[in-house]
């Protein structure tokens, strides 16, 4: 690289005439000085690029005739960005010494400082903005979207986005600790300069093991066996990193063997205890539908056996499952699963109506969804609890930000929901593509076979250079889609087109000339209800304003229409007003009106209004951000709350600061279809606030689709009391047309001898609910613990089935080798006049080191809200072990 031969040398005294500067030097500012020490009374000629540098610049000369020197200091001489050659020629000889100004960054470099899968350990890069000549360069913000979350304040909170500060063209990005191996993908912009960049995130070379397993035998109304087994092997083998994971659960029921997962479970926002008060949250390292998930990593590879999304190129909709799947990452790439997958995988596609509440079909089985947002032909993943929180079994989606039916060029925008429904059954299912990338250029196609849905198909091809983009893709599974994505230019050419066609074509497409830089001729097109062509040729008459016309064509219609342009253009304003006038009686004219005003670098403001005369008016507005980057947890992090869980209870988009500690959303939008005349209205609002001990949100939308309104609220808020002392709330409600939705308080207390605890939520969802649990625990020594419980269940609309449960449990070790614990639990339904006790006792030894011996018995027992309170005599061994 041209910066690493520029570095200076280390040495501070050179031999030659050219004292200062030093070879290799950069400088970030245009003027220099030079020091010269030739032998005394010699006439000195000196250049830089040669150029003679004029008598004016000599600010300093030192003569010493006894040391048989002359010292020349030479001030302010101009550099030019790129490599400058300073050169001093002698009657004794002559020397030269290269030294470079640094330019304006021409491209963003990322590099990984350390990245390390294992669960503890920050991802560090380092972005350089680069110039020409590969020299760090440029001041200011840098805005960063990641598929990580960052881990450091923003350092420019009154931008939209998150920033991180560019000195000297460098700049450090932290992100939270991931626990798997993952892609990691970050988009980059400073100024009008983007760029891109993908990492592999490999593990630490570190051996790592747990287990806990427990057998036993029941003697009850019949001899029944259990066990469990958790554990988890993490270390090196090979070139890669293994991990495995178990967590499976053995039971019979009326003599059949009933096996269950705990590697499926994942953080549910609208679950018991949504509020731990310990900072942050649980991540399961690999999942799986069944009770054992592998992975291996290597940097060119990896293979494993677990749930995740399935991955074939060119195949889009494709499912989460639990399967064997390959994955390599060269040049050549293969893609390929194969496993045991839903029978009846379900794809809602949801037209948006301007809110961010929406309903599946169906209730689907939790982890099992895959959100595709689709733009145009532009298809964007999103994920779970940072874009999107499912309840699944109420199948209720709630979006951070509300979305509006189309983009303001006319591109349809559809969310693409694929899910299993609640308790389907499995069958085989496989699928393999490739991908081959050379240089810019890469192409893939694949297929897929899924049980109930039969054989899926695609291709994608992809042109991708620095200002330029190409990219067609193709699919066909229940449907057939064609897809083309354009963006940049070369020179005076400029292109973009988004173009999705599914039985008839939607998006827009425009390429331009420039033939000076007042004059510019285009070529569009505009497809929404009708497919429109237009060729403008605009001139620009000042630096502020703009003039065009020319001819459109409706190929529906064949109709001609004459076209006219006005163009307004200064500072954070830009507007353009087309109108279009048919030749023919028959046609209706159209003026479309585009505005964008931009708030700061990221963020602008964007209205597209058009009036069909005599058809009537549609359009929308709303904030745009450039990178578009979803809700961060950090934004919601506080010292006794994760800021994950926050995110997914009550977290929306709010882009435009407003102080460093209020920020706020705000969208609208109008339709009014042409053919048949039916209207569509939505009206947004979002306000988020943020302390260093206090985060809350409040937002909401309004929808009219053919006069039927839609009311829309998500707020919550999230607080510390004391260092000690956590207390949330959240609310996700329908109002209209139909109430429902949840409402929960959430508290916890974690101190040295006490903890606890608490949820209560208020649920609308079919029928209405009101549920809570208290948990808390005195622990006063190691030795010692007493557990209150407190759960409840009351059904509002059948109070009848209103259930209630009551806890109490003791353990006391009275040498590390001894223990005794005992247990009683009350349910009463007063409705039914109907209760239940179990009481308990449980004595455990210790046989060895790691091997514990447990018996004890349940008097009465019965089917509880909370433990398991099965009656009888039993007998457990536990396993307990670990090692690194």
């Amino acid at each position: 690289m041209a910066y690493q031969s520029a570095k200076p040398l280390e040495a501070r005294i050179r031999e030659g005439f050219i004292l200062d500067p030093l070879p290799g030097s950069i400088f970030r500012v245009d003027k220099t000085r030079v020091v010269l020490q030739t032998p005394y009374g010699l006439e000195t000629r000196l250049t830089l690029n040669g150029e003679a540098v004029d008598s004016k610049n000599l600010g300093r000369a030192t003569y010493d005739s006894g040391a048989g020197i002359q010292r020349l200091e030479y001030y302010g001489l101009p550099l030019q960005p790129g490599r400058n050659l300073i050169k001093v020629q002698t009657a004794a000889g002559s020397d030269r010494v290269e030294v470079f100004l640094v330019g304006s960054p021409t491209r963003l470099e990322v590099r990984p400082l350390r990245l390390l899968a294992d669960g503890r350990t920050p991802l560090e890069l380092e972005v350089r903005a680069l110039d020409a000549l590969g020299l760090p360069s440029g001041f200011g913000a840098l805005t960063v979207e990641t598929s990580g979350e960052p881990l450091e304040a923003d350092a420019f909170p009154l931008l939209s986005g998150y920033q991180l500060l560019l000195r000297d063209g460098v700049a450090l990005l932290r992100l939270q600790p991931i626990a798997t191996p993952t892609t990691l993908r970050l988009r980059l912009a400073t100024g009008e300069l983007q760029g891109q960049a993908e990492f592999f995130v490999l593990g630490r070379q570190n051996r790592l093991w747990q287990f806990q397993g427990s057998v036993g035998v029941r003697f009850g109304e019949s001899i029944q066996g259990f066990g469990l087994g958790r554990g988890y092997l993490e270390g090196p083998l090979g070139d890669g990193i293994l991990r495995a994971a178990l967590d499976g659960s053995l039971r019979f029921n009326q003599g059949q063997p009933q096996v269950e997962t705990g590697l499926r479970e994942q953080p549910d926002p609208t679950g018991r205890f949504p509020l731990t008060g310990s900072g942050n949250e649980t991540q399961l390292p690999l999942r799986s539908d069944d009770p054992v998930a592998v992975r291996y990593d290597q940097e060119g590879f990896s293979l494993g056996y677990l749930a995740d999304p399935l991955r074939v190129f060119g195949v889009s909709g494709l499912p989460q499952g639990t399967a064997l799947r390959l994955e390599t990452r060269d040049d050549l790439a293969v893609q390929g699963f194969v496993g045991w997958l839903p029978v009846s995988t379900w794809t809602d596609l949801i037209q948006p109506d301007g809110t961010r509440f929406y309903r599946l079909s169906g209730p689907a089985e939790p982890g099992s969804e895959q959100v595709v947002l689709l733009v145009g032909a532009r298809e964007t993943r999103l994920e779970p609890l940072k874009d999107y929180v499912l309840d699944a079994f109420s199948g209720i989606l709630t979006l951070a930000q509300p979305l509006w039916p189309s983009a303001p060029d006319f591109q349809p925008v559809r969310l693409r929901v694929t899910y299993a429904p609640q308790n389907s059954l499995r069958e085989l299912g496989y699928g393999a593509g490739l991908r081959w990338r050379f240089g810019n250029f890469s192409i893939g196609s694949g297929a897929a076979l899924l049980p109930g849905l039969g054989w899926r198909y695609g291709a994608e091809a992809a042109y991708q250079m620095p200002g330029f983009g190409l990219k067609a893709s193709y699919s066909r599974g229940g449907g057939e889609r064609f897809g083309l994505e354009l963006s940049g230019g070369s020179g005076a050419l400029e292109s973009r087109a988004n173009l999705v066609y599914e039985g008839r074509l939607q998006g827009q497409a425009q390429v331009s000339y420039s033939l000076n830089e007042a004059d510019r001729v285009s070529l569009e097109h505009q497809a929404s209800d009708a497919n429109r062509s237009g060729l403008l040729y605009t001139r620009r008459l000042n630096p502020t304003f703009s003039i065009g016309g020319g001819l459109g064509y409706t190929w529906e219609t064949a109709s001609l229409a004459g076209l006219g342009r006005l163009g307004l253009s200064g500072g954070a304003l830009n507007t353009e007003l087309t109108h279009s006038q048919p030749f023919s009686l028959m046609q209706s004219a159209s003026t479309r009106l585009k505005s964008t005003y931009a708030f700061d670098a990221n963020l602008s403001a964007e209205a597209d209004l058009t009036q069909t005369w005599g058809a009537g008016f549609s359009g929308s507005v709303g904030l745009r951000q450039k990178l578009e980057a979803a809700s961060l947890s950090l934004s919601y992090q506080l010292p006794g709350a994760a800021g994950e869980g926050n995110r997914a209870r009550f977290g929306l988009e709010a882009p435009l600061p407003l102080s460093d500690r209020w920020s706020l959303n705000a969208s609208a939008g109008y339709e009014r279809s042409l053919t048949t005349g039916s209207d569509q209205l939505a009206v947004g609002m979002a306000l988020r606030y943020q302390a260093d001990h206090f985060s809350a949100t409040l937002g909401g939308e309004t929808a009219w689709i053919t006069g039927q309104p839609k009311v829309v609220l998500r707020a919550g808020a999230t607080g510390q009391l004391d260092a000690q002392q956590t207390l949330s709330l959240d609310a996700n409600y329908q109002l209209l047309p139909v109430a429902e939705g949840r409402f929960t308080l959430a508290y916890a207390l974690r101190g040295r001898d006490v903890s606890l605890l608490t949820y209560h939520r208020l649920s609308s969802v079919g029928e209405r609910v009101f549920e809570g649990a208290l948990a808390t625990s005195y622990h006063p020594s190691l030795h010692f613990q007493l557990r209150p419980s407190l759960a409840y269940r009351l059904r509002l609309d059948d109070p009848t089935g209103n259930t209630y449960q009551f806890g109490l449990g003791v353990n006391h070790y009275f040498t590390d080798w001894l223990g005794l614990g005992a247990a009683a639990y009350h349910q009463l339904q007063p409705g039914t006049h109907s209760s239940a006790t179990a009481f308990s006792l449980e004595a455990s030894f210790r046989l060895v080191e790691g091997l514990w011996f447990n018996a004890g018995y349940t008097f009465g027992g019965f089917a509880g809200l909370t433990p398991d309170t099965a009656p009888g005599f039993y007998m457990r061994l536990d396993i307990l072990g670990g090692g690194r």
